[in-house]
C-alpha cells in the first residue's frame, strides 16, 4: 500500500516543492524568532512602498536570523532565496546604495514567501513551494553589485584624503 500511495503524492506535489517536517516543539520557537524579525522586513517593504528607504543593518540582521532559523530546523527550501537575499541586502548596506524598485519587490516577496512557510508548517504535512524564481531575482540583484570585499567608492576616497592630510601634514612638520 505505501508503494502505492508515493507516486499519488509526488504526481499532487508541484514541481520542485517538497515536504517539511518541524518537531512541535522547535515549529514553536522557530514561529516565535521568524515572526518577531518578519515584521522587521514588513515594515521596511512598508515604509518603501512609497519611498524607498535605504537597507539597515536590522533589515540585514532579520534576513539573517529568518535564514538561520529555517536552516537549523531543517525546512527546505526557502533558504534558497533567503540567502541570496541577505548578500543582495549586505551589498547594498556595504555600498550605501538604496535599492531598486526591482529589489524593494524583491524584499516584499521575500517576505510574503516565509509568511507561506509559515502557514503550511501548519498542515499535518507542510509542503514547501520552490523558491526558485524568487531566489533568481534575488541571485540576479546581487551579482549586479560589487562584492562587498571590494572597498566601497565612498572608503576609498575617505582614504584618499587621509593619506593627503597624512602627507601635509609631514611637510608642515617638516618645514618647522
Amino acid at each position: 500500500p505505501e508503494t502505492a500511495e508515493a507516486p499519488l503524492e509526488e504526481e499532487a506535489m508541484p514541481e520542485g516543492a517538497a515536504y517539511a517536517t518541524v518537531d512541535p516543539v522547535l515549529l514553536e520557537i522557530l514561529r516565535t524568532e521568524v515572526g518577531a524579525h518578519l515584521q522587521t522586513i514588513q515594515q521596511w517593504s512598508t515604509a518603501s512602498a512609497s519611498t524607498t528607504q535605504p537597507v539597515s543593518d536590522a533589515l540585514l540582521r532579520a534576513v539573517h536570523t529568518i535564514s538561520g532559523a529555517f536552516a537549523m530546523t531543517e525546512v527546505p527550501l526557502i533558504t534558497d532565496a533567503l540567502s541570496p537575499t541577505e548578500g543582495y541586502i549586505r551589498r547594498l548596506l556595504v555600498h550605501r546604495e538604496r535599492p531598486s524598485a526591482e529589489g524593494v519587490a524583491l524584499v516584499r516577496d521575500v517576505a510574503s514567501a516565509i509568511e507561506s512557510v509559515l502557514d503550511a508548517l501548519q498542515h499535518p504535512h507542510p509542503m514547501i513551494a520552490s523558491q526558485d524564481v524568487l531566489a533568481e531575482r534575488a541571485i540576479a540583484l546581487r551579482d549586479a553589485l560589487p562584492e562587498p570585499t571590494t572597498l566601497p567608492a565612498h572608503l576609498d576616497e575617505a582614504e584618499m584624503a587621509q593619506e593627503a592630510a597624512q602627507a601635509e601634514a609631514e611637510r608642515l612638520a617638516s618645514e618647522q
